[in-house]
């Protein structure tokens, strides 16, 4: 409990009309009240005045039954606190009112938790009401409490967000005012961290639940919003993020739709004007594009604000209104200025007219206020994906062939037949809801081990319907249309199943096949199913289709195996930037335990290899470079890098490295065993290549100095682009990197 005298309360609590309907009695287990009804939701003063009401008229009516009954009770001293009702004459808790008259002083219980019945040690009982406040924790019922003895402390040293919302309700909820200014203060000042973002971003959709309070909710939120926009622009970061707050996938798709979606900001940025060449604003987020605003001092004063080349992209464009505005340290504006810019190749950086006359107009001031507000207006041809997964199988096929060896012998086939012929029995597959797919049962002994076993034993668990000609047959857990595709497949006409590109139909046609023992249409869609191209619209579909095959295990665990990897790369080089990886995540938000396991599997995919293709290399000059796309793997960017180097005795070479940008982290470092370039040879289906290695066990440490590996004379460029010697096609080559991390 939490003791307080009634002057206190009644000065910190203001009067108000109770707004809730539920009554609850503050006599016998609450204190021993004479039973007088308060509302559970009025205001503090309401209940110790009604409290005081029901005493005056209970002493008016043990006066009147005789005052030697109440000596008796008020010298009983070993009453329980329940009895707080009867009544103690006592000098001790005597003070003057207004009008000079002694008067007894009371003091309340306020309790949080339920109190032993029974005598308060060293206390009058008749001194104390009790109070219940019910659904708050203990910590900011003792914080508001003490505000109110003029202990601020707790409230000021508080950094739990969801303590000060549990203040910011009790005080709500009984009407006391003065602990509300230091808490909404706390609240507003908070300091945001990777650490706490969630917890706070939580904590402004549980504040939007008082509607006084929604307007702080929403500041609160827009902090969130800013921090993240800040501090997430990194793939790293974000990935790590998402896997830190995997429990709360919800809240954290609304944080990245307010952050995909908004299209205005506003930077504050303080100028000092000191002799530094360039000052920069740490990366932002907005509309999904990186985004930077530099101060260049060379050669005059100028603003720039730039956007980033989005990953995997030609083509794009983004029209923005910028506003810049120029703020003494007073709050004054002394210079303004608007403008309409479209962005895009060639275009990515906007620098402002040089501001000539910019130090008369600052004087003698030390510095400014640089605000910079963007309206993104539209934005067209973002992160067109890269399809270098699907058409790997151009160059050389990398497909295993998975093959299924229960095929019927033809022997065996010839007795069914004969003694199939002789029937006509029909056997009706019960789907899902009871959808019925029929076919001849002659046709599932001829095609299944499991059926021939089973129908010849006599012991089929169907029962036959309608006529004795026909058997149903019920199975669950399978899509109907891959069961309707199977069916007609194996009736003759292959049509409907060679038209599938859906991977949950195929792998559900493929988990039938396995726990009924039909082989024929195995090996056929097992390589569709790793032939077919990936897309950022059908990867989630893919990967929970190789995730269904993998819990089957047998003949489908080597398809489930390499469509996973196939997911894996593909997400790898598709996902190898933070807004992709931003964008993934929003618009596959309904799937989010299936996104987090894509990432996951990304950061765990130690033994990596990176293929790329390489185009117009004659063209290039010496000492002149082409970078592969970046890939994620193991939780890095990777990139396969090609040079025209020439060396000390002038000979030119194609050098070939692979390169990590771990330029997200700080004092990062990254140990690789085992790496092997190789370059292919496109004669023979490019089957023989040109290898060069670092070592089976040798160690190559990766770090902020030293990002790349790799040989400058990997082979004698004349060599490489004379199309004899096979390696140089179309003006194209085919570099592969292995590794582990």
């Amino acid at each position: 409990g939490v003791f307080l005298a009634n002057k206190e309360l009644k000065r910190e609590s203001i009067s108000a009309k109770p707004n809730s309907t539920r009554q609850e009695s503050c006599d016998d287990a609450r204190g021993g009240s004479p039973g007088k009804v308060v509302s559970r939701q009025s205001s503090v003063r309401d209940m110790i005045s009604a409290y005081e009401s029901a005493k005056k008229k209970q002493r008016i009516e043990e006066k009147e039954e005789g005052a030697a009954a109440n000596d008796n009770l008020a010298n009983d001293e070993s009453e329980p606190i329940n009895n707080v009702g009867k009544q103690q004459e006592s000098s001790s808790s005597q003070s003057t009112n207004d009008d000079g008259n002694q008067t007894k002083e009371k003091a309340t219980i306020i309790e949080t938790s339920s109190l032993q019945k029974g005598p308060l040690v060293g206390i009058k009982e008749s001194v104390f009401c009790m109070i219940p406040i019910e659904g708050f924790r203990k910590e900011s019922v003792e914080a508001v409490f003490l505000f109110f003895k003029g202990v601020h402390e707790m409230i000021k040293l508080c950094t739990d967000m969801e303590l000060l919302l549990d203040m910011l309700k009790l005080c709500n909820t009984f009407k006391m005012q003065s602990p509300l200014a230091t808490i909404t203060q706390k609240i507003q000042k908070c300091n945001i961290t990777s650490e706490n973002l969630m917890n706070i971003f939580e904590t402004t959709e549980k504040f939007e639940t008082i509607e006084q309070y929604k307007e702080l909710s929403r500041d609160l939120s827009l902090r969130c919003l800013n921090f993240a926009r800040s501090n997430l622009a990194s793939w790293q970061v974000m990935t790590n993020f998402v896997l830190k707050h995997e429990s709360k996938a919800d809240l954290m798709v609304k944080l990245f739709k307010n952050l995909k979606q908004a299209s205005a900001v506003t930077i504050r940025r303080r100028v000092v004007n000191d002799n530094k060449v360039q000052d920069e604003s740490p990366t932002f987020i907005l509309a999904n594009l990186e985004w930077k605003i530099l101060i260049k001092r060379a050669f005059g004063f100028r603003i720039v604000v730039e956007v980033q080349q989005p990953d995997g992209t030609g083509a794009w464009s983004c029209s923005a209104q910028i506003q810049l505005k120029l703020v003494k340290q007073d709050g004054k504006p002394f210079h303004t200025e608007n403008l309409e810019f479209t962005f895009g190749p060639g275009k990515e950086a906007k620098e402002f007219p040089d501001y000539k006359k910019l130090p008369q107009k600052l004087g003698s001031i030390k510095g400014f206020l640089l605000d910079a507000k963007i309206t993104v207006k539209q934005v067209s041809d973002l992160h067109q994906f890269s399809s270098a997964i699907e058409n790997n199988n151009e160059w050389f096929d990398l497909t295993p062939v998975v093959g299924h060896n229960n095929a019927t012998s033809a022997e065996d086939s010839q007795k069914s037949d004969e003694s199939e012929s002789k029937s006509s029995v029909v056997v009706v597959f019960l789907c899902d809801n009871n959808l019925p797919i029929a076919i001849l049962q002659s046709l599932l002994i001829k095609e299944s081990e499991y059926f021939r076993t089973l129908f010849a034993s006599g012991s089929a668990p169907g029962k036959d319907v309608k006529t004795a000609q026909t058997r149903s047959f019920p199975v669950s857990g399978f899509n109907p249309v891959a069961i309707k595709s199977l069916v007609d497949y194996l009736k003759g006409f292959p049509e409907l199943l060679e038209s599938r590109q859906n991977f949950s139909v195929l792998a559900d046609i493929l988990r039938f096949c396995q726990q009924y023992s039909i082989s024929k249409p195995v090996e056929s869609i097992s390589k569709k199913m790793l032939q077919l191209p990936l897309s950022m619209d059908n990867l989630v579909q893919t990967f929970e289709a190789s995730q269904a095959l993998k819990l089957d295990g047998g003949c489908t665990a080597a398809v489930a195996g390499a469509l996973e990897q196939k997911c894996v790369e593909f997400a790898g080089a598709n996902l190898a930037s933070w807004p992709a990886l931003l964008s993934f995540i929003v618009d596959k938000s309904d799937n989010m335990k299936t996104v987090i396991q894509i990432i996951k599997h990304l950061g765990q995919n130690t033994k990596c290899v990176i293929r790329a293709r390489f185009g117009e290399v004659s063209a290039m000059t010496a000492e002149t470079s082409k970078n592969s796309p970046f890939t994620i793997r193991a939780n890095f960017p990777w990139t396969i890098q090609i040079k025209r180097e020439v060396n000390s005795k002038g000979k030119e070479y194609l050098g070939a490295y692979l390169y990590n940008d771990g330029s997200s982290f700080k004092n990062w470092s990254c140990d690789v065993k085992g790496s092997k370039i190789s370059l292919y040879h496109h004669k023979d289906g490019y089957s023989a290549k040109l290898e060069e290695e670092g070592g089976g066990d040798q160690i190559d440490s990766y770090n902020e100095k030293d990002r790349s590996w790799g040989m400058s004379e990997m082979m004698l460029w004349s060599d490489l682009i004379n199309p004899e010697k096979g390696f140089i096609k179309d003006d194209e080559i085919f570099v592969e990197a292995r590794f582990e991390v």
